[in-house]
Order: structure tokens, then sequence, then C-alpha cells
């Protein structure tokens, strides 16, 4: 954790002990929060933290812009889940090919290295399809 968190979390436990009321921004599920985004994709919300618990506050469509630069993301998220559902490692490469700041920064041959050296170095993590 980086300092900010570690100085966060004490706030978050005092609200829910307390119920001092308190405004934080969490990534969550997204369960009608944000409509123009796919459900059950990872977003992040302003919630409200009091002792009756953390609740997402709805935000409802986000402006036709702002959802587009989201939609790449989704598409590289939805793609690293298959990789890992499958265990087809192709999904993977595809994941990180399309990822809009991956294919900004390098190369098509520099981004299967890239997978390559991250297979390498943390090929323990994954499941065993995914290693080779």
């Amino acid at each position: 954790m980086d300092d900010d968190s570690t100085e966060y979390a004490p706030q978050v436990i005092h609200s829910l002990v307390t119920g001092t009321p308190r405004r934080i921004v969490v990534n969550v599920a997204n369960a009608g929060l944000i409509d123009n985004l796919p459900e059950g994709f990872a977003v992040e919300v302003p919630a409200d933290v009091d002792g009756a618990g953390v609740r997402p506050q709805p935000m409802g469509a986000l402006p036709p812009q702002l959802a587009a630069v989201n939609r790449p993301y989704v598409s590289v998220g939805e793609l690293t889940v298959a990789a890992a559902v499958t265990g087809d490692p192709r999904s993977v490469r595809h994941a990180a090919l399309v990822d809009p700041n991956t294919a900004a920064t390098l190369t098509v041959d520099a981004i299967h290295e890239l997978c390559d050296a991250l297979t390498a170095a943390h090929g323990d993590l994954l499941p065993e399809a995914l290693r080779g």
C-alpha cells in the first residue's frame, strides 16, 4: 500500500465503527452505477460510508466522450478474463496489443517481448496453461 491508502483505511474504519459519515472513492463491480459501461465491470465511483456500511453511489450515464475513453479498457479486461477462463495465451497478447497505453508506447514486437518477460517473472501466479 502507498502512503495515501494506509492513511485512508483508518478513516474508513472510523466511519464504519463510529457512524461518522464520510465520502470516499471506491472501485467496485458496476451494478447499475454507471449506465453506459458493462454490468459487472470494475468502475470507480463515490461512496458514502458510515455505521451502515459502504454504499457506492449511482452516477447515471457518463458523457459519451468519457464512455468512449473507457471502452478500450473494458475490451482489455474482457480479453484478460478470456485468457484466464480459456487458458489461451493468445488472449493475453491480444489484451496487451489493444491496451491503449501499451499500443501507444510499444511496437508489436516489444509488446510480445513484454508479455514473455511478464510471464517469465510471474508465471507461478498464472494458470498453468498461460505459463508457456
